[in-house]
């Protein structure tokens, strides 16, 4: 279960096992500002409503066609 802090603050940790993803993803949207953070010393931190919001953002919709793919919101790494 991730760590929740002051503001409920996420670390790369708990946002890898939240996206199911690997740290070098959560490097790469960090270093190039893809995802909201904060950083907190040498190390960013994510507001899990922030990051609620953001994935709200670049959510696909179901029924969205194969016609335009090259509009889906696209995370690069």
């Amino acid at each position: 279960m991730p760590s929740k802090g002051p503001a409920n603050l996420l670390t790369k940790k708990d946002l890898c096992t939240l996206l199911t993803c690997k740290e070098n993803t959560i490097n790469h949207l960090v270093s190039s500002n893809q995802s909201p953070f904060i950083m907190i010393g040498r190390e960013p931190r994510f507001n899990s409503k922030s990051i609620e919001e953001w994935l709200k953002k670049r959510e696909v919709p179901a029924s969205f066609s194969e016609s335009k793919s090259d509009e889906i919101p696209f995370i690069e790494v």
